[in-house]
């Protein structure tokens, strides 16, 4: 606007990065090191950790469809809450899922280099490779896209809560 306020989600981003690199380069000076430093970049690593559940179960559920979360249920049974799904291997549908997730994001220049399974079961991981702070956000916002594009092609939803 005229008033200098920005009115989309990237300015403020952008604004942050200028300000990093301003005072960052300055605080090089007044230490006495880098003091040819030209610029200085704002490097950001994502980890988007999502649910995978069949479009059924999700469609089945209120809570889910309206909320994009569970607000109703049970406490999880016992001992569900180790270490036990971390290290089980990756269920086949959604391991499919993790794998042309992966190469559509490749192929937009965004390679993933980590996929796993979290602790909660149906709970899983992936993340890409540190990139500058703003392509790593939008690669995010695509990451999501193209997570939920690819799932409906496979019977499945995918929730995030990051």
């Amino acid at each position: 606007t005229h008033f200098g306020k920005c009115i989309d989600e990237k300015t403020p981003l952008l604004r942050s990065m200028d300000a990093v690199k301003l005072y960052g380069l300055r605080l090089l000076k007044a230490l006495g090191i880098g003091t040819d430093a030209q610029t200085m970049h704002s490097y950001l690593g994502w980890e988007q950790e999502f649910f995978v559940i069949s479009a059924d179960h999700f469609k089945a559920r209120p809570d889910l469809v309206n909320c994009g979360r569970t607000l109703f249920g049970t406490l999880p049974t016992r001992h569900q809450q180790g270490d036990l799904n971390y290290f089980q291997p990756i269920p086949g549908k959604v391991q499919e899922l993790l794998d042309i997730a992966q190469a559509e994001m490749l192929k937009i220049g965004c390679p993933m280099a980590v996929k796993h399974n979290e602790v909660a079961p149906g709970q899983h991981e992936m993340s890409p490779v540190f990139r500058t702070a703003n392509v790593s956000c939008d690669s995010n916002v695509c990451f999501m896209e193209v997570m939920n594009r690819e799932a409906a092609k496979l019977g499945l939803q995918v929730l995030f809560h990051e």
